[in-house]
């Protein structure tokens, strides 16, 4: 009797095991259909008319969800703004796949010279949301440029894309 009970508590301390490290897997593991990517800046600055190019990579052909961009920047960043055009390339009614520029205007610092970024030391990061209802194709060219007046802005570290699926289908 005392047999089968230890079986029977032995087996389902095993079950047990085996669930809990197939549900901290599956919570732990990145969706099919998310993407970031990050681009570094030449320590001499990004020259006007220099676009940066995101090739994502989705199980689906088309994607639906939240696209962001993240600004990694220093203090020497002279300014309070970034304006960046983006250009994607999105499914139209009819079946066309047509072209959209996107023009932002990222605020990194307040009135009075503060970044509104998180981070410490000379780095500092924000991100913006550009669309809750993006569609992202698969394999279809995301590209970024400032569009600044300067012809080279300075202090601009890296410009960096996420995006997170929608998980209802």
């Amino acid at each position: 009797m005392a047999k089968t009970r230890r079986r029977l508590l032995s087996k389902f301390a095993a079950t047990l095991l085996l669930l809990t490290t197939l549900l901290a897997t599956g919570a732990c593991s990145r969706h099919a259909n998310d993407y970031s990517a990050f681009s570094t800046i030449p320590p001499e600055g990004w020259k006007y008319g220099t676009a940066l190019l995101y090739m994502p990579q989705t199980e689906d052909s088309i994607a639906c969800g939240t696209l962001s961009i993240i600004v990694r920047h220093s203090n020497l960043y002279p300014y309070r703004n970034l304006y960046l055009e983006v250009t994607s390339q999105q499914p139209a009614p009819n079946g066309q796949i047509t072209f959209r520029a996107d023009t932002l205007n990222i605020m990194l610092a307040n009135e009075l010279g503060e970044w509104l970024g998180h981070g410490s030391g000379v780095t500092f990061q924000h991100a913006d949301t550009l669309s809750s209802h993006f569609q992202l194709l698969s394999g279809a060219p995301l590209r970024v440029r400032h569009i600044m007046r300067d012809p080279l802005v300075e202090g601009i570290e890296q410009i960096g894309f996420t995006f997170t699926a929608n998980t209802d289908k």
